[in-house]
């Protein structure tokens, strides 16, 4: 009796600091990100979203798509993480001699402080290191104590200042400062995180998600005209759905170049809207089209700059 009791306190300790230390993956399936970049006198926020996972070199990475960075408007990055030594890799093409699994080292949650590599992202070359590591519960309110990292590059080409990057246990890339060449006017700039929705519990500030504004039935399938129209460089579009649906809603330009991608995943009944921000692109006439299972509308916008 004596041994049951023991066992039964063992596996319940066990269990407990089990889950106490359960590092969390950063980048799930799914989860939406907002970001701001910021500079001298500039303050723009822009968004991620985790839309797939794909197999590459007998490994799964997560793929990310960016809207609205400035410059760079839509674009995409690749991540894997190794669940057995926690190290993020990104990319997924050629790395440095450092690199693995065909990428490069982006951080690694167990690695020591001063740890170094060489970091190679799109062929330039870098020395990177980690130069902090620590626990943090308070992360947009969050309870959970996560492991949050800093790396800094020290040398590379072109050798113009500093370069740091933080990231956290659950939400990945969190902060990147840069000391010098701003795609806008040259100097330092930063871009950090500011909310995160992540298995449909919010984080932080969300403002450009696609956000549900009634639970109210609707009679069928709507896509309203957005408003205003014409805007600069803002407007609102907003689609009602009568049941659960798995619903896109893309932006067109007018040579039916896909823009950006507002929503790409199962949304329930009700009425949802999205602010389209178009601080990115030229002025001009755009169409926006949501499908949502056999229906699909089209409407059309005018950005005036």
């Amino acid at each position: 009796m004596f041994r049951k009791i023991l066992l039964i306190l063992f596996l319940f300790i066990s269990s407990v600091v089990s889950a106490q230390d359960v590092f969390i993956a950063p980048f799930k399936l799914g989860s939406y990100y907002e970001y701001v970049y910021h500079e001298t006198g500039t303050n723009i926020r822009y968004s991620a979203r985790i839309i797939s996972e794909e197999k590459i070199n007998g490994f799964i990475y997560k793929k990310m798509e960016i809207y609205n960075e400035p410059p760079m408007n839509k674009y995409y990055v690749r991540y894997y993480f190794d669940t057995l030594t926690l190290n993020l890799y990104g990319g997924a093409g050629p790395g440095c001699v450092d690199s693995v699994y065909g990428s490069w080292l982006e951080i690694g949650f167990n690695l020591p402080m001063g740890y170094i590599w060489n970091d190679c992202p799109y062929g330039t070359f870098f020395r990177s290191s980690i130069n902090s590591t620590t626990k943090i519960t308070n992360i947009f309110g969050t309870s959970d104590t996560l492991c949050y990292v800093k790396r800094i590059d020290t040398l590379g080409a072109p050798i113009e200042g500093t370069t740091s990057y933080s990231y956290a246990e659950k939400f990945g890339y969190m902060f990147f400062y840069r000391g010098y060449g701003s795609p806008l006017l040259g100097g330092a700039y930063s871009k950090s995180m500011v909310g995160a929705v992540i298995d449909g519990v919010t984080y932080g500030s969300i403002l450009l998600d696609v956000t549900k504004i009634s639970g109210e039935i609707p009679i069928g399938y709507i896509l309203e005209q957005n408003y205003p129209n014409p805007f600069n460089p803002s407007t609102v579009i907003k689609f009602s759905l009568p049941k659960s649906s798995f619903v896109t809603l893309k932006v067109y330009d007018q040579l039916s170049k896909e823009i950006s991608t507002l929503a790409n995943e199962k949304k329930s009944t009700g009425t949802y809207q999205y602010v389209f921000n178009a601080v990115n692109i030229p002025s001009g006439m755009y169409f926006y089209t949501l499908q949502a299972d056999d229906y699909i509308e089209t409407k059309k916008m005018m950005l005036i700059k």
